[in-house]
């Protein structure tokens, strides 16, 4: 098609063209936007733990690396008591009582995460709302400590100590990458918008000027009579 094929389609076809780029753009941008908005705070907390040696038990190694390991293995055991349901429901009560308004158990449950990296124990909890991250994570730390005998058992307990050796602010979490999401929507937007006003130009089956005329009936317009 020539330039002037071109340019006569845009000039048939600019509403059509313009209703669907304008649908383009926001398809594309509004569910990023949504998105970037509701990325919510996330604030973290972190407990180091230690276990006192234990000289009575018997051991192939020393007492002190068996202390090593045991700290090592129950952090571990406790970043899924972190993220279980029953500390969700200790949380949301932990928060009900400080004044901060708590989001369902479910939602606790999903937006608390916790790993452990040697005896060093991390704790993270996102919300839309900065409180609730915020005063979240600190109630995850005090239950942990509060509730250490029943999770371990007297004994371990006795043995064990959680320090507390960080807490963050509330901060925004960290936007997923969406520029990709972006410029994917608009190609393709923009490819479907261009192939359904061809389509609609190929199967509109009315005439347009005098040079169509002349292609179709294969003889050249000598004059044009007006209106």
């Amino acid at each position: 098609m020539s330039v002037a094929g071109w340019s006569g389609f845009v000039a048939r076809r600019w509403p059509i063209l313009a209703i669907l780029a304008a649908a383009t753009l926001l398809l594309a941008f509004v569910p990023a936007a949504q998105a970037y908005t509701a990325r919510g705070y996330s604030a973290t907390g972190q407990i180091f733990i230690s276990i006192a040696p234990s000289p009575a038990t018997p051991s192939s190694t020393s007492p002190l690396t068996d202390a090593e390991d045991a700290a090592r293995l129950l952090a571990s055991d406790l970043t899924e008591v972190a993220g279980s349901r029953l500390m969700a429901v200790l949380v949301a009560s932990y928060l009900r009582q400080h004044g901060v308004q708590s989001p369902s158990v479910t939602t606790l449950q999903q937006s608390t995460s916790a790993t452990a990296a040697g005896s060093t124990l991390t704790l993270t909890v996102s919300n839309r709302n900065r409180m609730v991250a915020l005063v979240g994570v600190q109630a995850e730390l005090f239950e942990l400590s509060h509730h250490l005998s029943s999770i371990t058992g007297s004994r371990v307990a006795g043995l064990s100590t959680l320090r507390v050796i960080g807490v963050s602010g509330a901060v925004r979490a960290a936007a997923r990458p969406i520029l990709t999401d972006v410029v994917l929507r608009l190609i393709l937007g923009l490819l479907v918008t261009f192939g359904v006003a061809v389509a609609w130009d190929y199967l509109d089956g009315s005439v347009r000027g005098s040079q169509e005329i002349a292609r179709l009936v294969g003889v050249p317009i000598l004059a044009r009579v007006g209106r």
